[in-house]
């Protein structure tokens, strides 16, 4: 069973993927929440991907509410969402600071 406790260690371990300079030089030649939103879908995708359960980017719900990932399973035909990522970066000159809310 996935546990908020273990998608909380698992986007911890995401984060580890990127390179020491490699989050700074993001950081400052582009929006870096989609670096961090790509490599968080795709380590969850790794973690949680099957035939029923998909890790999707840029969800927008059917009430038009956009999200930056959703994992989602599959019912009656339907994706349903089970936990919704949000994801925002806060920048401070030498230092960032990062926060991912997991919404459920």
């Amino acid at each position: 069973m996935v546990t908020q406790e273990l998608l909380t260690e698992w986007v911890k371990q995401s984060i580890d993927f990127f390179e020491s300079a490699e989050f700074g030089y993001l950081s400052f030649t582009g929006k870096i929440e989609n670096n961090v939103r790509d490599k968080l879908a795709f380590y969850l995708n790794e973690k949680l991907g099957s035939d029923k359960v998909c890790v999707m980017r840029e969800w927008k719900a059917e009430d038009g509410n956009k999200s930056d990932i959703a994992v989602t399973e599959m019912n009656l035909g339907k994706q349903i969402p089970k936990v919704i990522f949000e994801i925002k970066i806060f920048m401070v000159y030498t230092a960032c600071i990062y926060s991912i809310s997991v919404l459920t």
